[in-house]
Formats: structure tokens, C-alpha cells, sequence
């Protein structure tokens, strides 16, 4: 076997392969969404029984194609009680008094978008009380159907008629952030 003229074959098909992965990697690798768990959250029972919720979510998407995300919904476990609430709206932050519509959102390669995103289901009576939400915020992600995004637990201890913010801590975290 001739190793003089297989060496440069070799190399020059490794460098080839490096280069068009190297691009691929860079330019067009669909990545995966992260979804931060939120730590604060507004609450409120609306005038016609209904609930709205706010929260505050951090999309970042780890890869280099950019991902669409077209609808998102909130599903509430609370005992027996399972809760979906549509997608109503945005704002930039909790005092924001500019909202703005439910659309769907591009999120960059890596990159990330973060907004208060507001849920409320209008069509029933909730009966739901303080305590231990367990919540699924469910994503439709470039246009191929509904997927779980996140699972979390809301710690809801303040529930009124009137939206105010609260911090969605349990007290073991509190601990932890407490200064001796």
C-alpha cells in the first residue's frame, strides 16, 4: 500500500467533513427550546368567574435555526381539577400597562425572548382555592402540533378578585436565600 498518495486523500476528506458539519452546526441545527420555571406570578378570579393568570417565561433556544412558536396553552391540575387557560396576551413587564396580542413569536438561534405572558379561561365557573398548582405549559412548536414545554408547580398562597403579583416560593427556598 502506498501511504504517500492516501495520506493527502484522507486528510483532505476529514477537512471536507469538518468543514460542511462545522457549517451545519452553525447555520442550520434545530436546537431545543428551554423554558424557565417561573418565580412570581399574578392571579385573579375574573367578575364572571373565570381565572387569569400572569407569568413570566424565558424562551431560549440553544441551537442555530430559529424556532416558531405558534400557540401556547396552561393546563391546571389542582385535586380533582384540571383547568385549560388560552394564551390572551403579552406585556414586557408586570407593570406594563400596554398589552399586546397573543401571536406567535419567533425565538433567534441562540437566543431567547422573555415576556409576561397572560392565560384565562372565561367559558365556566373555576372553583379552584390556594394551594399547590401543578402546572403544564403546552407549546405549538413549528407547526407540528402540541407538546408539553415545561412542568411546574405554582405555589399559589395569595388568590384574590384583583390581579396582584406574588412570588411563587415555597419555603424551603426561602431558606436557602435567607441571609444568617
Amino acid at each position: 500500500m502506498d501511504w504517500d498518495l492516501w495520506v493527502p486523500i484522507i486528510v483532505s476528506i476529514a477537512a471536507l467533513l469538518f468543514a460542511i458539519l462545522s457549517f451545519w452546526w452553525m447555520h442550520w441545527r434545530t436546537g431545543n427550546l428551554i423554558i424557565s420555571t417561573p418565580f412570581s406570578y399574578r392571579a385573579a378570579k375574573m367578575p364572571d368567574g373565570g381565572l387569569a393568570i400572569d407569568l413570566p417565561f424565558h424562551f431560549y433556544n440553544n441551537g442555530a435555526a430559529p424556532i416558531i412558536v405558534e400557540n401556547l396553552y396552561l393546563k391546571i391540575h389542582y385535586q380533582d381539577i384540571h383547568i385549560p387557560l388560552f394564551f390572551n396576551n403579552t406585556r414586557d413587564s408586570v407593570d406594563d400597562l400596554k398589552l399586546k396580542t397573543a401571536t406567535q413569536f419567533v425565538i433567534s438561534g441562540r437566543n431567547f425572548v422573555t415576556n409576561i405572558y397572560s392565560f384565562q379561561v372565561r367559558d365556566r365557573q373555576v372553583n379552584i382555592n390556594i394551594g399547590k398548582w401543578d402546572c403544564e405549559l403546552f407549546g405549538k412548536i413549528n407547526n407540528k402540533g402540541y407538546k408539553i414545554l415545561s412542568k411546574f408547580t405554582l405555589n399559589v398562597k395569595y388568590f384574590s378578585d384583583r390581579a396582584i403579583s406574588h412570588l411563587n416560593l415555597d419555603e424551603e427556598y426561602r431558606k436557602l436565600v435567607e441571609k444568617p
